[in-house]
């Protein structure tokens, strides 16, 4: 549960200025023109976020309603970001749309980039952020064996009468201090020995500090030659700031569909 300072990724003592630049760059995430492609499980996430987006942002521009809000913090009762804002409020949004438009500002200090000084609290923060979309997104959540990771999931597609039945997705996590090319090569051994017919294999590593795309690429590409292998294991590295991943050309859709619903914050 987030207050409205860490939905927008500010301080408490953030000026008004300050929240206007902060609503502007995490509201343009959710304009409908880059929304378009997502499929009806995860529209409403969409859609819930940029309404409590919307809803700090009027409550945090409000002098009146902020203080009464911060005072509410202060003595345990504030409501948090992730509850639905009250019927008032969503008679007269902020126009998102024109915010969008309007250049960023400096990116915000994020809630994941604050934990990172604690990494273990992090490492299960992750995992916890990965369990409530899979869950959101398959209806369930179905663990698996670890195999030295930190979490193990198998992600199953939700049934649906036209829908062509998809391979269930194997899905591994390892959480590191930074996703490197010494992690990646200490990852790949474990991630080898997913192997079945009738899975497909997949390992996220997550860090809250990432190694350039061009590094990683390239320990990748090694790792397939020293195993001889023309494919090899589907890993996948992660930026747990802002869910940024280097993603292959065809990942698995549930894959695909898992990072995306990160990024928008479930």
């Amino acid at each position: 549960m987030q207050t409205y300072y860490e939905l927008l990724g500010i301080a408490a003592t953030a000026a008004g200025d300050e929240v206007k630049r902060a609503f502007r760059k995490e509201i343009a995430r959710y304009h409908p023109d880059k929304l378009h492609h997502l499929g009806p499980d995860l529209q409403p996430i969409a859609s819930n976020r940029a309404a409590e987006l919307t809803e700090a942002y009027r409550i945090l521009m409000d002098p009146v309603a902020r203080a009464t809000y911060d005072a509410s913090l202060a003595n345990g009762t504030g409501a948090a970001a992730s509850s639905p804002p009250p019927p008032a409020a969503r008679t007269a949004p902020v126009n998102s749309s024109q915010e969008a438009s309007a250049t960023p500002g400096p990116t915000p200090r994020t809630v994941w980039e604050t934990r990172a000084s604690a990494p273990p609290f992090a490492g299960k923060a992750t995992i916890a952020r990965i369990r409530e979309v899979i869950q959101a997104l398959t209806g369930t959540l179905e663990p698996s064996l670890d195999g030295g990771f930190d979490a193990a999931f198998v992600l199953r597609p939700r049934r649906g009468v036209f829908q062509k039945s998809e391979v269930p997705v194997h899905l591994r996590v390892k959480v590191v201090d930074e996703v490197d090319t010494a992690a990646i090569a200490a990852v790949w051994p474990l991630a080898t020995r997913i192997t079945s017919a009738a899975v497909t294999p997949c390992v996220l590593v997550c860090g809250t500090r990432m190694a350039p795309s061009r590094d990683l690429a390239a320990a990748m590409a090694a790792q397939r030659r020293k195993n001889r292998q023309t494919v090899g294991p589907v890993v996948i590295p992660v930026d747990t700031r802002d869910w940024d991943a280097l993603m292959p050309p065809d990942p698995p859709r549930l894959v695909r569909k898992l990072i995306e619903g990160l990024k928008l914050g479930v």
